[in-house]
């Protein structure tokens, strides 16, 4: 399949990745862009035809929750490959909105992107239900209600609730 990826952002696998495409001889076809602002992600995310998410638990046993990127590319309606850890599952549903893979798993990861390089209505289907999910559960209205409504029940578990406001109960 002709291809080209880019890798957006800054981290500390840089260099290792610099020197490895160098290695490989496809610095033509891996690109590595950093200092993107958050006003040119939008058109970054559109312009991809997949956003990888090869989240892993690594030795000390840091993880990402749910990382920004995914949710950002699922609101931007682009199909994910992802892992399955942490929290990622939470917002992608395997062959629903996404694909998720078991971290560390090369293989699962390459045979995910080969099926939707040979499958494309595969992957609008999957950008466009991952788009749909964000706006039911993860827009700004749910989210402060549901921030608010454990707010309000952690710290006034005596109050009753009432649209919004509350009182407390003597």
């Amino acid at each position: 399949f002709p291809w080209t990826l880019e890798i957006i952002g800054d981290g500390p696998e840089r260099s290792r990745l610099a020197q490895l495409r160098e290695a490989l001889g496809i610095t033509d076809k891996v690109h590595l862009r950093s200092g993107i602002t958050h006003e040119e992600l939008p058109a970054a995310y559109h312009a991809a035809h997949v956003v990888v998410v090869p989240s892993v638990i690594d030795r000390s046993g840091d993880r990402d929750g749910l990382p920004n990127v995914l949710l950002e590319a699922m609101a931007a309606g682009r199909p994910v490959v992802a892992s399955d850890v942490s929290a990622i599952g939470s917002a992608v549903v395997s062959g629903e909105n996404g694909l998720l893979v078991q971290p560390g798993d090369v293989a699962a990861l390459a045979a995910a992107l080969a099926r939707l390089a040979r499958q494309p209505e595969l992957g609008r289907d999957l950008g466009r239900r991952a788009r749909q999910r964000m706006a039911f559960h993860y827009d700004l209205r749910t989210c402060s209600d549901r921030f608010c409504d454990f707010i309000e029940q952690t710290y006034f578990p005596h109050a009753v609730a009432t649209s919004r406001s509350f009182v407390l109960e003597r």
